[in-house]
């Protein structure tokens, strides 16, 4: 086999194993234990993001974990849940009211405080740019 092929070929494993059925998410509020920041997984359980255990507006499967941030008066409520899609990240302020929105795409990636991108998307990007370079 040569180089090329075997690149390519971890890049496709890759990016197939990390897409299972489904993505689990942490879910809660801030009126809950352990969900606002710094969060408490021992506390907040997982769920499995899929169109029969979450209210999904259109009938399709969750892709993305969200925690949204909305701070009013320097007081902080965190929502933590499945997204339908994955946005990034983004704050927004409209007269002293601060709003973040922050996704992500792999198994319980919203309990961190910042959130950032899949590794997975990392490694397969850096891959296909060896295999195309």
């Amino acid at each position: 086999m040569t180089m090329r092929f075997q690149l390519l070929s971890l890049v496709v494993i890759v990016s197939l194993a990390a897409r299972g059925n489904c993505i689990r998410c942490y879910s809660c509020g801030s009126l809950e234990k352990g969900c606002d920041d710094p969060f408490d997984s021992s506390v907040v359980g997982s769920v499995e993001c899929t169109t029969y255990n979450t209210s999904s507006y259109y009938g399709t499967e969750y892709e993305a974990c969200y925690k949204a941030k909305l701070t009013i008066a320097g007081i902080t409520s965190v929502i933590r849940g499945c997204g339908d899609v994955d946005v990034g990240n983004q704050c927004e302020t409209y007269s002293g009211v601060e709003y973040c929105y922050y996704t992500c795409r792999t198994d319980e990636c919203n309990g961190a405080t910042f959130i950032t991108s899949s590794v997975v998307l990392l490694m397969t990007s850096a891959l296909t740019y060896l295999i195309i370079r």
